[in-house]
């Protein structure tokens, strides 16, 4: 009898263990069929084609997509205009990308031509009607720190601010803002609006522009490539953290420029991306701090972590 019972404890045993291995071999099909999800896509459309003015930008996006579990589309209009970007925007919203982040080149068109439905929309640099979040620095604080410096130069001359982007409303309230401190202080401005460096030199040298103050990275880069063999030209001032603009930062070419985390501007782009989809419910409060870095400023351990964001 006793044995009898025994032998039923241990088919009892038997039967158990052979059902786990069963519902092991079954449950992780059944798993992946009821809760696996598709990635979350995110396109992210810049304004320029030159990568290197959003390199660190996309940086700190692949990081977030990396740590988030999304899948980034990176696309930028090959001519460099309004329309082509306007084009790639309004294919990925037909085409029902997840979420969309977009660097405005002409940020008023854009929400006159573009229909972005249900798609959420993370908006860099310029508000866009309709967007959920705005990555961007204080514009109009870079503009005043950076006629802050032509002021204490005790400039006489004309200062030529520069921008490349006249329908960005970002750079357009630096602009403003720069333009309305050297009046305050009493010196003339001449403002240009233009993507050649050849244009801007003529400019300055008709105009006799003792600064130049370059309000955005595209016009700062052509400033620092331009000027890079002159060995006489105005004082140049500028914006970004482009490698070519901190060499020329680096061998004086640039007296000063305004610099914030392009990193953790990306990185913020897709934490919000991925929250207005319903996906995370994390995201990074806060804004994006700017730092005036003067040529020989660029070693000092704060400044190295937004001029060498690899390295640092």
């Amino acid at each position: 009898m006793k044995r009898r019972k025994n032998n039923i404890i241990q088919l009892c045993v038997l039967g158990i263990l052979g059902a786990a291995v069963l519902f092991t071999l079954i449950f992780p099909n059944l798993n992946v069929h009821v809760k696996r999800r598709e990635p979350l896509e995110i396109s992210a459309v810049m304004r320029d084609v030159d990568s290197r003015l959003w390199s660190g930008l996309r940086m700190g996006m692949e990081q977030a997509a990396s740590d988030l579990g999304a899948e980034l589309r990176f696309l930028s209009p090959t001519s460099g205009t309004s329309s082509e970007q306007e084009e790639l925007i309004q294919r990925e919203a037909e085409r029902g990308t997840d979420a969309m982040i977009v660097l405005p080149r002409d940020s008023e068109q854009l929400e006159q031509k573009i229909d972005f439905g249900e798609i959420p929309i993370i908006s860099l640099e310029s508000p866009l009607a309709g967007s959920r979040e705005t990555v961007a620095p204080d514009h109009p604080q870079i503009g005043t720190q950076l006629a802050g410096l032509v002021v204490q130069e005790g400039a006489k001359q004309p200062v030529l601010l520069v921008s490349c982007y006249p329908k960005s409303s970002g750079v357009t309230q630096r602009v403003e803002a720069a333009q309305q401190a050297l009046k305050k202080a009493g010196i003339q401005t001449i403002l240009y609006y233009g993507d050649t460096f050849t244009q801007i030199e003529e400019t300055a040298n008709q105009q006799k522009a003792g600064q130049i103050v370059a309000l955005d990275s595209k016009a700062t880069l052509l400033l620092a490539e331009g000027y890079a063999d002159s060995q006489s030209h105005p004082q140049l001032y500028g914006v970004g953290s482009v490698g070519e603009i901190t060499t020329g930062l680096e061998t004086g070419v640039l007296s000063a420029v305004a610099v914030w985390s392009e990193y953790a501007a990306g990185y913020m782009a897709v934490e919000y991306a991925v929250a207005s989809a319903g996906r995370s419910t994390s995201r990074t409060e806060g804004t994006l701090r700017t730092s005036i870095i003067k040529e020989d400023e660029i070693y000092e351990p704060e400044n190295q972590k937004l001029l060498f964001p690899i390295i640092s």
